[in-house]
């Protein structure tokens, strides 16, 4: 895992001060990286890595975090060429970026997913949107798993409303048909969505989450600064799975 994804899959990792930034970073090159332990060199070079400003006092906050004082105990423990984290500390962030229980029952419902699914590209970006998830990479897993999600929908409105679909079209200004799935690609997404919510064969709320799904997939669809965040990827496909794969499958 890459150091960015590593810090993306920290809710609030941003927010953090510097000090409360240190262990995350130690914890990423010990346990992440398997270096054997984090120089005073090495994590000012992964701040410089993740453009994150320099931490002036980063040696002194080190040497004093490996002390045991009444009220604060040892966060760090001074190693061979540097420090590790105090193992009570080292848990805490294992728990915290490896082991959400959310993440973990949300990874192993899309899975189940997966397996209910017959479409051989539809299973693939499925898949794959596991895979991400399962590695931080977050911003990747939301738009693999709207891809999916939209073609999931899309075939649903092709077997089972492609009349009615057709029948909304044909007011357009300049009216079009679906004959074949393919002939959606001629249409923007939205203007599926739209579709189908004025034919009357999705209901306003079923539109109101498939666009809110569509617009956040959007945000994170072209290269920006926005970080997503584990919590979002995991609304998200939390949501995917209620409301798309439960219901258009």
């Amino acid at each position: 895992m890459s150091p960015d994804a590593f810090i993306q899959a920290i809710d609030g990792f941003g927010a953090l001060t510097a000090p409360e930034q240190v262990p995350y970073l130690i914890y990423y090159l010990t346990q992440v990286k398997k270096d054997p332990s984090a120089s005073v060199a090495a994590i000012a070079q992964l701040r410089t890595t993740l453009h994150l400003p320099p931490f002036a006092s980063l040696a002194s906050h080190l040497s004093e975090g490996v002390k045991n004082r009444k009220g604060r105990p040892a966060r760090y423990v001074k190693a061979a060429g540097g420090y590790v984290l105090e193992r009570n500390v080292r848990e805490r962030i294992a728990a915290s970026v490896t082991k959400r229980p959310t993440a973990v029952k949300i990874a192993a419902d899309l899975r189940t997913a997966v397996a209910t699914i017959k479409d051989a590209a539809v299973k693939d970006y499925l898949e794959e949107a596991v895979g991400c998830f399962e590695s931080g990479f977050h911003r990747a897993a939301i738009v693999f798993a709207w891809s999916a999600a939209y073609s999931l929908f899309r075939q649903w409105l092709f077997d089972k409303h492609v009349a009615s679909i057709n029948g909304a079209m044909a007011t357009w200004r300049q009216p079009q048909k679906i004959a074949n799935i393919s002939d959606f690609e001629e249409h923007k997404e939205d203007t599926v969505i739209t579709t189908a919510r004025t034919a009357g064969v999705i209901s306003k709320e079923q539109h109101k989450t498939l666009k809110k799904l569509l617009d956040e997939r959007n945000s994170f669809a072209h290269p920006t600064l926005k970080k997503a965040t584990s919590s979002q990827a995991e609304a998200f496909i939390e949501t995917i799975l209620n409301e798309v794969v439960n219901v258009y499958v």
